[in-house]
């Protein structure tokens, strides 16, 4: 339930004195690179030095921008110097930054806000369950012909810890209906930038159906499909909801971008993913039968053309679920099956603590067996696997907690139209379930994926929260 009493102050405060320390800082190094440009010292270094610095500031005092910044980075590859190299990557530079902003404001109002968020404490739940875990277990040795980097643990300490940042990002600084409605354009924005570039060269590229498939990073087309069915979840809803007939046309166009985009990820969870979601779609309370009969029609209409042109060995890996045939399709089923086995088996063996957190495919190499250099395409699994029922309890505690508040939102959003976000409450609980099923297939939880739709449903139950009517007192008893 969202209560009056646990509503997180509105106000969108920032110390003024943080504020004009960096604005001077800023225009000081202004002038002191203009210095160096204008003398012919520093040259393509000093420009870019002022770039970062001017959009520094501009972060700091705007952190709701370093948010929606963050989180391209999330979902595109910035090339040469905008994306940096080592500890100086623009991911990291943004959120050093905003850790100082979330420190200085925490200073200036004397206390932690996005700790009263039940999430973070989830969050910070699970991360002391993962200091304890490594703590209690010890994790298997690493095999001298084994690559280091087949041992997880730092990768996985360091998604958690940043991720976890970025939630308290998300739930301190995106304050406003237009901050969230700008969030959730900018997923769908990040997505129509990569989608189709990973599908022309899926559709222009020879070779083995494995090698082919289109993907945004060169090697997980999986993962391309479930961020082209997040971003088809936020335009379906968005396009169930407007009346401009032009919104509807265009919203329509990326929907058959992205639909394309996902078959030609050959995903078979990414395939089922977009049943789910239409299902979800046509199931939508409030949409009226002759909208639902377009729709359908609209996608009889999709999934004709996106067939046509699809050439037929990404079909085949679609519609393939024989695990005894020789071709790559069975073969991912096979491997995926035998994973899914040793996991199961782990998380017997280990029931309270796993084999150690990070630690799954080091584990596979114990006693002289040859082991596996992947994990097991399951985060339920992999969870239980690595860190057992202390690690899974908790997650599954913060899955229900954000379902919980993304089911009360819906209801509040039936009976009052403010703060406007009701079409985006009912997108992001459909994109947190489709996480939650594609969680069977992938592991996910580790991704931003789930973190962003943990810190998008935190804000929008405090915008619902401060939007909620005040209590209006009991009239006094006359004795």
């Amino acid at each position: 339930m969202i209560s009056r009493a646990s509503t997180y102050e509105p106000a969108d405060r920032r110390s003024p004195v943080t504020g004009h320390v960096f604005a001077a800082t800023g225009a000081i190094a202004l002038v002191v690179v203009m210095a160096r440009i204008a003398s012919g010292d520093g040259g393509p270094l000093a420009l870019a030095l002022l770039v970062a610095g001017l959009g520094g500031v501009l972060v700091f005092l705007k952190p709701e921008i370093g948010v929606l910044v963050l989180t391209t980075t999330f979902f595109v590859k910035y090339p040469g110097v905008l994306g940096g190299s080592g500890l100086l990557t623009l991911n990291s530079v943004l959120g050093f930054i905003l850790v100082g902003q979330l420190l200085a404001r925490a200073a200036h109002d004397r206390r932690l806000e996005f700790l009263e968020v039940p999430q973070v404490k989830l969050l910070l739940l699970i991360g002391a369950v993962v200091a304890v875990n490594l703590l209690l277990v010890e994790s298997p040795p690493l095999p001298l012909d084994v690559p280091a980097r087949h041992d997880m643990t730092s990768n996985r300490i360091y998604d958690l810890v940043s991720k976890t940042l970025f939630v308290a990002f998300v739930v301190t600084f995106v304050r406003t209906r237009g901050q969230l409605l700008a969030l959730a354009a900018c997923v769908v924005a990040c997505t129509l930038v990569t989608a189709p570039a990973a599908a022309w060269t899926a559709l222009t590229a020879e070779g083995k159906i494995e090698a082919i498939r289109a993907s945004s990073d060169g090697s997980n087309a999986n993962r391309l499909a479930f961020v082209s069915v997040f971003a088809l979840a936020i335009i379906g809803h968005a396009v169930l909801t407007v009346r401009s007939n032009a919104a509807r046309v265009l919203g329509g166009l990326a929907i058959a971008v992205l639909v394309l985009t996902v078959v030609l990820t050959a995903s078979r969870s990414g395939a089922l993913g977009l049943v789910i979601l239409a299902l979800a779609l046509m199931t939508r309370a409030r949409v009226r039968l002759r909208t639902r009969v377009l729709c359908v029609a609209a996608l009889v209409v999709i999934t004709v053309l996106v067939l046509a042109v699809v050439p037929a060995a990404f079909v085949d890996r679609l519609t393939n679920f024989n695990t005894e045939a020789d071709v790559g399709a069975s073969t991912s089923l096979a491997g995926r099956a035998n994973l899914a086995s040793i996991a199961l088996r782990m998380a017997i063996e280990h029931p309270f603590l796993g084999v150690g957190y990070g630690s799954f495919r080091l584990a596979t190499f114990e006693g002289g067996v040859p082991g596996v250099t992947r994990d097991p395409h399951n985060s339920y699994l992999l969870a239980l696997a690595e860190g057992g029922l202390v690690l899974f309890v908790p997650f599954a505690i913060l899955f229900w907690v954000t379902w919980r508040q993304l089911s009360a939102m819906r209801r509040l959003a039936a009976e009052r139209p403010v703060p406007g976000l009701g079409w985006l409450v009912e997108a992001v609980q459909t994109v947190f379930a489709l996480l939650l099923f594609f969680s069977l297939f992938a592991d996910l939880w580790q991704a931003v994926y789930l973190f962003l739709v943990i810190g998008m449903a935190a804000s929008m139950r405090r915008l619902y929260a401060e939007a909620a009517p005040a209590a209006v007192p009991a009239p006094a008893r006359v004795a």
